[in-house]
């Protein structure tokens, strides 16, 4: 194939609708097409520690009709299924495509015109590996009368053939294959079953197989790390197998029994997954069945604090039994035959929810002891640190932190773990540590997408910030044919709060917000809701079968990736922002989240009319 040649993959599916019957209808039809400029994509260049492809991708409308492009992303190939990997794992909207796709033909509010195209000449893959990876960008577009359309096309890779030479000749002595079989329960070969390593900490793909007709499979990973080995299997449950390893391992062999489907989830003889590793591989199937033991627990735990919230009940008093848990990790972190289970059981025990009364100092010097700064396997829990200091004084905090700035090898470790001094410091008030400490984050780690948010909160230049003018805004209301805005509300004190339904957080806090609501409405006090979600249904669902919120409530187009959620400098929810009647802003974040919400707003509205 000519590496130039452009792959066109047109549209695979209209969806219109019958006004006059009120009928959905599915054809074929031809209204978009999308191209990625070149494909195959020529061999990657490197960028750090990662390998890119770059390429352009232009979008054609072939209709006599505007389209606008309501959703858009970009997937890989995973687990035996397609991904989303887009930044936020949400599919992304028309106003993302209007600012990305300006080459071309001019598009305005994700509108193509007719026969036009839409291009963005700076798209690219990255991946930790040279082996290329399947992916792909999917588009949804609608027209005035409301009919839809879809299209898809996927890249084609051209993998770093030279450097996958020269990868596995440096990491030679690092490389471990892991092989076995996988069988059914009647311990026959399950054929073209897909096995995919990743990262344990973001669960980034780093090898794939499909197993042979034997349902044997081979693939190599590099030790020592921690990996998650996820097995899809069809008419078989996915699954997930924790895999230390330590530089002391030779080959790693496993028998893997996927269940077969059950829908009845709660039936108490159902069939489970398996794994026999063998006695050479003692310590795979002590953590396998460790990693069972916990991962039950933890279902347990939510099932109880959900059935605690669904109840209305005060999350304060909520209580869990961990000590057998505890008791269980702890044993095994004192075994001193098995480093790897030693490490994954203090990765465990350091993971348990606060609170358990379990992990205190002396706990958190046997992890450290087992796990020190400067090991590799912080970068599958990088935000462990950060947990584990919280046990500490400040001062041991501080001291415990910057041993991992200064030695761990992981960018990621050392960058959670300075932006965790650099809010320590902002919350001591200490600006010019808090400063300096931003200053170093956003020139040596900019790039690293577990921090934005400390980033942002921590930029000295923010615009939301006490004593400064709330930004003007203007949002469409859903309950009532009004706006609000910031004029609109000139003259009150209101409450601003970005949330969204799939926010843990964000629900938590609803018992709060009815609360404080019903006693300061008639204060001259009021809540305005932004809702970040997806899909305005799923908000009006929320409402109608959770929680009322019978206050200002708004819906926000884009999402994070709106003008509006920038101009709040929204980089996580929930994100409450208080507004005085001048139209200043009295506070932001921790002072209106959990109890601190009512004193708060005692301060301001007790005496007010």
């Amino acid at each position: 194939m000519n590496r130039l040649t452009p792959a066109l993959i047109l549209l695979a599916v209209f969806i219109g609708h019958n006004h006059t019957q009120g009928q959905g209808q599915e054809q074929i039809n031809a209204a978009l097409s999308v191209s990625h400029v070149p494909n195959p994509v020529g061999e990657p260049t490197r960028d750090g520690d990662m390998y890119k492809w770059q390429f352009k991708t232009e979008v054609k409308n072939n209709l006599t009709i505007p389209l606008k492009i309501t959703d858009f992303g970009f997937y890989f190939y995973e687990h035996g299924e397609w991904v989303l990997r887009n930044f936020n794992r949400r599919p992304l909207t028309s106003v993302d495509f209007a600012k990305r796709y300006t080459e071309g033909d001019k598009v305005v509010g994700g509108w193509i015109q007719p026969g036009r195209v839409a291009v963005n000449s700076d798209h690219w893959v990255k991946h930790p590996r040279p082996i290329a990876p399947r992916s792909k960008w999917t588009y949804t577009a609608e027209d005035s009368a409301g009919n839809i359309y879809k299209v898809e096309a996927e890249i084609e890779l051209i993998p770093a053939v030279i450097d996958q030479v020269s990868w596995a000749e440096t990491h030679r002595s690092q490389l471990i294959e892991i092989s076995g079989r996988v069988l059914g329960v009647d311990n026959h070969p399950v054929a073209g079953a897909h096995l995919h390593l990743s990262s344990f900490h973001d669960r980034e793909r780093i090898n794939s197989v499909v197993a042979a007709e034997d349902g044997s499979f081979s693939l190599q990973a590099l030790k020592p790390d921690l990996f998650r080995l996820s097995v899809f299997a069809v008419g078989h449950e996915r699954f997930t197998i924790p895999l230390m390893l330590v530089d002391t391992d030779k080959n790693i062999k496993l028998d893997i029994k996927p269940a077969p489907h059950d829908f009845d989830q709660g039936k108490s003889d159902r069939v489970l997954p398996t794994v026999m590793a063998g006695n050479e591989n003692s310590r795979v199937q002590k953590i396998w069945t460790l990693d069972q033991m916990v991962q039950k627990r933890q279902a347990a735990f939510q099932s109880a604090m959900g059935e605690h919230h669904e109840a209305k009940k005060d999350m304060r008093e909520f209580r869990f039994d961990w000590s057998e848990t505890v008791a269980t990790l702890k044993t095994h972190m004192m075994d001193k035959n098995e480093l790897g289970l030693r490490q994954y059981a203090a990765i465990q025990l350091g993971q348990l929810p606060t609170g358990t009364g379990e992990i205190d100092s002396e706990t958190i010097l046997e992890i450290v002891e087992i796990l020190p700064p400067g090991s590799k396997l912080w970068s599958a829990v990088p935000h462990l640190p950060q947990m584990l200091a919280h046990h500490y004084g400040m001062a041991m905090q501080e001291k415990f932190l910057n041993d991992f700035v200064e030695s761990n090898p992981d960018r990621v470790v050392r960058a959670m773990s300075l932006a965790q001094l650099a809010m320590m410091a902002q919350f001591a008030q200490d600006k010019k540590a808090a400063a300096q400490y931003y200053e170093k984050l956003k020139t040596e780690y900019g790039d690293v997408k577990e921090i934005q948010h400390q980033l942002g909160t921590l930029n000295p230049d923010k615009r939301i910030i006490a004593g400064k003018p709330v930004p003007d805004f203007e949002v469409k209301l859903l309950d009532e044919d009004e706006t609000a805005s910031n004029k609109t509300l000139l003259g009150k004190f209101y409450l601003i709060d970005f949330w969204a339904i799939w926010c843990g957080p964000c629900i938590q806090e609803m018992e709060n917000l009815h609360s404080v609501y019903e006693k300061y409405k008639s204060k001259n006090f009021e809540i305005l809701s932004l809702s970040v979600d997806h899909k305005l249904e799923d908000v009006k669902k929320f409402r109608q079968e959770k929680w009322k919120m019978p206050w200002l409530n708004a819906f926000i187009e884009g999402g994070f990736e709106s003008e509006l959620v920038k101009k709040f400098e929204v980089f996580g929810i929930p994100k409450p922002i208080l507004v005085g009647s001048n139209g200043l802003i009295l506070e932001e974040g921790g002072p209106l989240r959990g109890d601190a919400l009512k004193s708060t707003l005692s301060k301001y509205l007790e005496g007010t009319n």
